[in-house]
């Protein structure tokens, strides 16, 4: 019982910090730095969401839990980056603010369909 909560809670903590951690390094102020933010961990999110799926049902939820918790912080950071353009403490973002909704929505679809890509066809 235990093995299935840790590995949904480890899994999702994973996945948070890596979808994450990129966000740190760029401000996300220009589209370019916004797409480096989310293509930096695109690549750890397409070996991941199709590895686990094959192995483990909780892990596989902690793999969107996971994703889930870093759309919202993408959702925030986004922003924020409006909200201090607005407070005239930065320059605006060159993107449009409907990405505030889009790169989040596009980064959980993206798993979500990984997931049911991945997804064994004899459970």
């Amino acid at each position: 019982m235990f093995a299935g909560c840790m590995s949904f809670m480890i899994i999702a903590l994973v996945m948070f910090g890596f979808c994450v951690a990129p966000w740190f390094l760029f401000s996300a102020n220009s589209l370019m730095q916004l797409a480096k933010s989310v293509g930096a961990s695109i690549p750890f999110v397409l070996v991941v969401g199709v590895v686990l799926p094959r192995y483990s049902i909780p892990a596989s939820f902690g793999f969107l839990g996971g994703i889930l918790a870093a759309g919202v912080f993408m959702f925030l950071r986004i922003d924020q980056m409006f909200s201090l353009a607005q407070a005239n403490q930065t320059n605006p973002p060159d993107y449009p603010h409907a990405f505030q909704f889009l790169v989040p929505t596009a980064v959980f679809s993206l798993a979500l369909l990984l997931v049911v890509i991945s997804w064994p066809k004899n459970r």
